[in-house]
Order: C-alpha cells, then sequence, then structure tokens
C-alpha cells in the first residue's frame, strides 16, 4: 500500500506579489483620479472665463446699441424742435417771450409776467414769501398758469427772463419761492430755458 506524502505549499511570496500589485493600482488609480478632477476642474473654470467674457461682450454690445439709438432719438428730437428752436429765437429777437419781473421790497413785493409789452399777470402778497411748500407749489401753479394763457404748451420751447433785484429787502426768500416754483414746472416743460437778471448787480 502506498503512501501519500504531505504536500506542503507555501503562498506567501504570491500574496506578497499580489498585495504589492493591488497597492499600485489603488495607487495609480488614485493619481489617474487626481489628474481628471484636475482637468474638469480647468475645464470649468475655462468654461466660466468663456461665460463671463461673453456676458462682458453683451453687455457692451448692449451699451453700444443703447448709445446709437440714443443719438438716433437725439437726431430725430432735434429735426423735430429745429421750426420750435427757430420760433423761440425769433420771439425773443422780437422780446415777445416771457419776462418775470420781481420788484418791490419786504411784504410789498410783487411779480410782474409779461409776455413782450403786454401784462399777462401780477402776482403779490405772502405768496411770493411764505416758506411753506404747500405756498410755493401755490406760486408754481399760478406761474404755469400764466405759461398757458401765453399760449405756450409742454412740447413748446420756451425762453424766459427773470428779472430781479437783490439788493431790495426781502428779494431772497422771493427769488428762492419763485426759481423752486420754477423748478417744479420744469419737470413737466422740458424745454424751459430762464436766464437770471440781477439789476442790482447791474447797477453797480
Amino acid at each position: 500500500m502506498k503512501r501519500f506524502r504531505d504536500i506542503i505549499l507555501d503562498f506567501t511570496s504570491l500574496l506578497d506579489v499580489t498585495l504589492i500589485i493591488l497597492f499600485y493600482f489603488i495607487m495609480f488609480s488614485h493619481i489617474g483620479a487626481a489628474e481628471a478632477q484636475e482637468k474638469a476642474n480647468n475645464a470649468i473654470q475655462e468654461a466660466n472665463a468663456a461665460r463671463a467674457e461673453a456676458s462682458e461682450a453683451i453687455q457692451e454690445a448692449n451699451a453700444k446699441a443703447k448709445e446709437a439709438e440714443d443719438r438716433k432719438n437725439a437726431c430725430e428730437e432735434a429735426d423735430n424742435n429745429a421750426a420750435e428752436v427757430g420760433d423761440a429765437l425769433v420771439d425773443f429777437d422780437y422780446n415777445n417771450n416771457l419776462y418775470f419781473y420781481l420788484t418791490g421790497e419786504a411784504d410789498k413785493q410783487k411779480l410782474v409776467i409779461k409776455q413782450g409789452d403786454e401784462i399777462i399777470k401780477t402776482i403779490n402778497g405772502s405768496i411770493l414769501t411764505e416758506k411753506e411748500k404747500a405756498s410755493k407749489l401755490q406760486l408754481a401753479n399760478a406761474m404755469l398758469v400764466c405759461i398757458n394763457e401765453a399760449g405756450y404748451t409742454e412740447e413748446n420751447i420756451i425762453l424766459c427772463n427773470f428779472i430781479y433785484n437783490s439788493g431790495e429787502d426781502g428779494s431772497h426768500t422771493a427769488y428762492n419761492n419763485i426759481d423752486f416754483a420754477f423748478e417744479e414746472i420744469k419737470k413737466n416743460y422740458l424745454h424751459l430755458y430762464i436766464s437770471d437778471t440781477d439789476l442790482n448787480v447791474n447797477d453797480k
């Protein structure tokens, strides 16, 4: 009867080789993943940069388009207002434009509104010197009525002379109230132009 010998297999070396292969596989897998992540991040950054550049280019194009549109509108408005400008200058040359004369002292001041030599209205009383906003708005409304009575509309070019004497008592408050009234009127009458003449300066 034959006897079988015990066979002892040593897998230690094979296990070491397997572990080394597994270690290198894991290590190079991590390296490859890191490189892929870096490439992905670079691609995202490039995409964001391209998006920002495109957005900036769009904004610049929109700004140029708006500028061109504004210039076009300005040219069209200039053409449309050519006749208005001519009429306003003719009225000014013939002294047919509006005049606002502030005269008098202290509580006796009055605002005389004329078109050429014709007196449209005289405004006097506390409305010229009271500092409350309601009184100033009342003055603005009274002046606006005179502008309308002179035949002007919001679309017209209106040339006005505001004449006053800063040396007269109480003129400072009245001047400020009238100036406030003009600014209120300008909110709707965009082509209202006022020239100031201080007689006190001219007398010196």
